[in-house]
């Protein structure tokens, strides 16, 4: 055997060992724990292990059982970690007896004050709308915010996002009663989560809050965005923060514009939630007859430097980042896509069926088989999706 032959055979044994040990290190990868599994699910980063890329939907439902048969009931915190790594505090109350063969709704409750150092209010924050929980079964969730992460700010709006998650994986959550409720700053954290990551939630409970403060923290409001989930926005009349004719003013032009608004002012009340006691039954009520809306398309203007949470969109490219939009509505057997500033993206067709005629901007129509994602790709959807239960039914995935 000559020298270069030699060479070229211990080049490749050594490739065939790298090759072996990548394999048994995969292979130790594939046994995933229900704890590294739910570190995954919760944490807001875009990190994933490729190994994860052998867990079945069937692997992913047993995981998801066998968390939530080991999750904490009653009340408690729990510590979680944003994208910046930096620990805070999430309060949890659950119903009282949880019945395995049944979803119940969920308030994440956002508090206000949000200008402090601390990373602890939420500890005890859903104690606001504790009363709720003693009149009908559901969940509360209050994640904490501080001066460097306000629910307006990407890292707010993602401990949001990883209260959803968090909560979803760990309890049977019905994903058609999903509610963001918060007060002063907090309420301004459902505006700015009404006009950006609206898919997730039925409804916002916006108290002694300003959403038209949002553009000059730099989120730009757009009614396309807004109009899509109702909202319910309650003001005092002695408010000195926010004064009512300003208010008003704000709240007339987004009814005037197509967003879903319910006002409530009570005239002699001062900045904060004191009247709550006034208001437990009417949020009841919205919490029982407000679901997320059934899908009949997709009406959707991204922004940059946020997090982008549109109805029934999973995964997209954008090529604008000052203008992507996108708008998808069923014609008769034609599902229209409309759009401008995306290279691609995967969504969930408006109408059922097993072939799709689907016209793109002004092309011809053309006939396209639903999506059936990889094992990797369904993990990543199902992330997104922020629920577990996640369904590739009539999925459509587009590259333009």
């Amino acid at each position: 055997m000559t020298k270069s032959s030699r060479r070229k055979n211990h080049k490749s044994i050594t490739l065939l060992f790298i090759l072996l040990c990548t394999l048994v290190q995969c292979k130790k990868k594939i046994s995933i724990d229900p704890q590294t599994f739910s570190s995954w699910f919760i944490d807001p980063s875009e990190k994933f292990d490729p190994c994860f890329n052998s867990i079945t939907k069937e692997i992913a439902d047993t995981l998801i059982e066998t968390i939530r048969k080991k999750s904490r009931t009653g009340i408690f915190v729990e510590t979680l970690y944003d994208t910046a790594n930096t620990s805070y505090s999430l309060g949890v109350r659950t119903p009282g007896h949880l019945k395995a063969d049944t979803s119940y709704p969920l308030i994440i409750y956002l508090h206000g004050g949000t200008g402090t150092k601390v990373n602890t209010k939420g500890e005890k924050a859903f104690e606001m709308l504790s009363p709720l929980a003693d009149s009908m079964q559901l969940f509360l969730a209050s994640p904490s915010a501080s001066a460097t992460t306000r629910w307006w700010d990407p890292s707010g709006m993602s401990r949001i996002l990883q209260t959803l998650r968090f909560m979803t994986l760990h309890y049977r959550i019905d994903n058609s009663k999903v509610f963001l409720a918060g007060v002063s700053d907090g309420a301004t954290g459902c505006w700015a989560t009404a006009n950006l990551m609206n898919g997730p939630f039925a409804g916002f409970f916006a108290i002694s809050g300003y959403g038209g403060m949002l553009p000059m923290t730099g989120m730009q409001l757009y009614p396309e965005n807004l109009m899509q989930r109702p909202i319910y926005n309650v003001n005092a009349g002695h408010d000195r923060l926010y004064p009512l004719e300003i208010v008003n003013r704000f709240l007339q032009y987004m009814i005037e514009s197509g967003v879903q608004v319910t006002s409530k002012i009570y005239p002699e009340q001062d900045h904060g939630f004191d009247y709550r006691e006034q208001e437990f039954g009417t949020l009841c009520n919205y919490i029982r007859t407000w679901s997320k809306p059934v899908f009949n398309g997709i009406n959707f203007r991204f922004v940059s430097n946020f997090p982008n949470f549109p109805d029934n969109i999973f995964q997209w490219s954008i090529t604008n980042q000052t203008g992507a939009t996108c708008n998808i509505y069923s014609n008769q057997d034609t599902i229209s896509v409309n759009i401008k500033g995306l290279q691609s993206l995967i969504f969930r067709s408006p109408v059922p069926g097993n072939r799709f005629w689907v016209k793109i901007d002004q092309m011809p129509p053309r006939k396209i088989s639903p999506y059936m994602p990889d094992n990797l790709e369904y993990l990543q959807l199902i992330k997104h999706s922020c629920f577990p239960e996640f369904s590739t039914v009539n999925l459509l995935k587009l590259k333009l």
